[in-house]
């Protein structure tokens, strides 16, 4: 399974229906378009995967940097 940390935030990006189970050092999103016609973010709380936007994305790009978004405060 891939994954990436930009701006502070790791953002996997499963294949099938695995998600892992990450570790709370540091914000961590999840990329998917498991049998969708686009992407979702999920976003890893402690006791596991939660839909972070209720948005499906046309590109993977829109859901990575909507990541980025939702975090940009946090890293000053």
């Amino acid at each position: 399974m891939d994954n990436m940390i930009i701006g502070g935030v790791r953002i996997y990006f499963p294949t099938g229906n695995y998600l892992p189970s990450p570790s709370s050092d540091m914000r961590t999103f999840a990329v998917v378009n498991y049998k969708l016609p686009g992407y979702v973010l999920l976003e890893f709380k402690g006791n596991g995967w939660v839909p972070t936007i209720k948005k499906i994305f046309a590109e993977a790009a829109f859901a990575i940097s909507a990541a980025v978004k939702l975090t940009k405060y946090e890293w000053k």
